[in-house]
């Protein structure tokens, strides 16, 4: 007498096997409808089992055992590797996960079989015609009562990951305009600057040719008059060191600092436009402070957008005085922070809001880009940037930064 249950089995692991292998057909060949059509099953009944769900559902799935070799997975995910399923049962998985991220991958499968919760990792693997793809894996570990298996979804997001990358560029190529732009604004400054240390060499130069022309035998002034035009160029190439460094475009190397020589730098650096919109630059530097690891440009460019935007904000508002203050201080073991206040108009709360909004600006002339950029620069270095009322007037801006952990 026939077993009727083993025969229904049968034929509906049978018509599983041929429904997979035609679905893993149009997969691989592009054929969209292969994951939204609903399976039909031949008893009528509509109903979809979780395994029906696994092999033909519209994301790449996979179960691995501890040591990540694959016990099974859909045609989704053989599609993505390039292979046939078949191919690919009993391999271990990190075949095809980039060397450098092997042991992300072991991290991954050992935090999710330890865990009763879903662990996620970014990782890329590579197919079988050799192309890198940035996929996420989220996994879980389900006791089949013989063994621990680790239910793995992987998503390809190679797109997320270039869209990220552009925008990335899209910052930089921003960041490196709003230079160019704040060094353009500040040009006239620069070369009263210059000619200060160029105005030294000549005199220095002159009076030495005169010396020498005369047969004076004077050893003493000469040597000085040549020390002295020495230490006029080596400020004159550094003025032109930090203008080039500043304007640079690929400026995106971190390097251990100390804030506080970083913010005498900028001071030097654009002293001369604050003087002569008739501002006074403070500082107030606490001692003591950790060293962080930073790209030197960037920070000095959130600096230079601060105390730009204050002497600019009290000019257009005729306040007086015009005082600027830099004031750092440690916070914690692990954190720095920069204030930067000046003496202008005040800042209403609602806008405290907006003010590190892309093209928002209080000024008539601004652009409305400084403080964005200068937010996307903080964040990126790990730390944050906000704004407060200076009392009795002015505004207060204030950024944190980590230290460095070497």
């Amino acid at each position: 007498m026939i077993d009727r249950k083993k025969h229904d089995k049968d034929q509906r692991t049978a018509q599983l096997n041929s429904m997979e292998a035609r679905h893993y057909t149009s997969v691989t060949k592009g054929d969209s409808q292969a994951s939204t059509e609903p399976i039909r099953m031949s008893d009528g009944s509509g109903q979809t089992s979780a395994r029906e769900i696994f092999y033909f559902g519209p994301v790449s799935c996979c179960i691995f055992r501890n040591n990540g070799d694959i016990v099974d997975l859909n045609a989704r995910a053989a599609a993505m590797l390039g292979w046939q399923r078949s191919q690919l049962v009993g391999q271990p998985f990190s075949r095809w996960v980039l060397q450098e991220d092997i042991a992300l991958f072991s991290s991954h499968l050992h935090n999710a079989s330890t865990t009763c919760a879903v662990d996620t990792q970014e990782l890329q693997i590579k197919s079988r015609y050799g192309w890198p793809m940035h996929v996420q894996l989220a996994t879980m570990a389900c006791d089949t009562g013989d063994s621990v298996e680790l239910h793995t979804v992987i998503l390809d997001v190679s797109a997320r990951k270039q869209a990220e990358q552009k925008v990335r560029q899209l910052e930089d190529d921003l960041a490196h305009l709003s230079r160019i732009v704040t060094m353009n604004e500040i040009a006239c400054s620069l070369a009263h600057e210059l000619n200060q240390p160029l105005g030294a060499i000549s005199l220095y130069c002159s009076n030495a040719l005169r010396m020498l022309h005369e047969d004076r035998k004077d050893t003493h002034t000469l040597i000085n008059a040549m020390e002295q035009t020495f230490q006029a160029t080596r400020r004159a190439r550094e003025i032109i060191a930090h203008i080039k460094g500043f304007l640079r475009k690929d400026s995106t190397q971190r390097t251990d600092v100390s804030l506080n020589q970083l913010i005498r730098d900028v001071k030097k650096f654009i002293n001369a436009d604050i003087e002569e919109h008739g501002g006074d630059l403070r500082l107030e530097l606490a001692t003591g402070l950790p060293i962080i690891n930073i790209d030197r440009v960037q920070i000095e460019q959130v600096l230079i957008n601060l105390v730009c935007n204050a002497i600019e904000a009290m000019c257009e508002a005729g306040c007086t005085p015009r005082d600027i203050t830099i004031r750092t201080a440690k916070i914690d073991m692990n954190t720095v922070q920069v204030c930067v206040l000046d003496t202008g108009p005040k800042i209403e709360l609602h806008e405290l809001h907006h003010v590190f909004d892309s093209f928002y600006t209080c000024k008539t002339q601004g652009l409305g880009m400084g403080l964005s950029i200068s937010r996307s620069i903080i964040e990126a270095h790990g730390g944050r940037i906000w704004a407060t009322v200076n009392k009795p007037q002015g505004a207060a801006f204030y950024f944190q930064l980590p230290v460095s952990s070497g």
